[in-house]
Parts: C-alpha cells; structure tokens; sequence
C-alpha cells in the first residue's frame, strides 16, 4: 500500500502495530510518529502511541486488536464547523458522477 500510496496513513500505523507484536518498540513508534505526521488527528495511532510507549523493548505487545474504520466513522459525524465549510464527504460527493 505504501508504495501505491505513500500518504495512507492507516499502513504505517497498521505497520506499527506489527513491529509492537515483535517487541520492536523503537520501531513501532516510528512508523506511528509517520502516521501522525501524515495525520495529526488520526486518533487510533494516537491511541496506539501510548500503548506501544509503555512497552518494553524486545518485549512483544500482546493485547486484544480492536478493528477500526476510522475515516468512515470521523466522515459520519458532523463537524465542529460545518456550517461554514462542506464536510470531506460532502466535497467528495460533488466529484461524483
């Protein structure tokens, strides 16, 4: 997805998770620092930033994974301002035929 795609902001976090799975904290925060720097409101690698920064290097993070479909629920939800700008999803519509 990266290569196709290197802004989706999901792989590197997803990416992170892996690397937390194998112990490889330095590693997992890496990719979750890339995906917060791709999306500073991408809540589910700010979520998982704190998990993983309270692991132990070398040490697997093993907890329950919650699946998350996190752009579809932020789009669902109305805006802080959305009566003087369109929502994402309202601009994304007009592109549509």
């Amino acid at each position: 997805m990266l290569e196709k795609n290197p802004r989706h902001v999901q792989a590197p976090g997803n990416l992170g998770l892996v690397y937390a799975g194998m112990g490889m904290k330095a590693a997992a925060l890496a990719c979750l620092e890339q995906a917060l720097a791709l999306d500073p409101d991408y809540e589910p690698a700010r979520n998982n930033r704190r998990i993983v920064a309270s692991m132990t290097e070398g040490k697997p993070l093993v907890c329950q994974i919650a699946e998350t479909n996190y752009y579809p629920e932020k789009l669902a939800q109305p805006s802080e301002n959305s009566t003087s700008r369109p929502s994402l999803w309202e601009r994304l519509k007009s592109h549509l035929p």
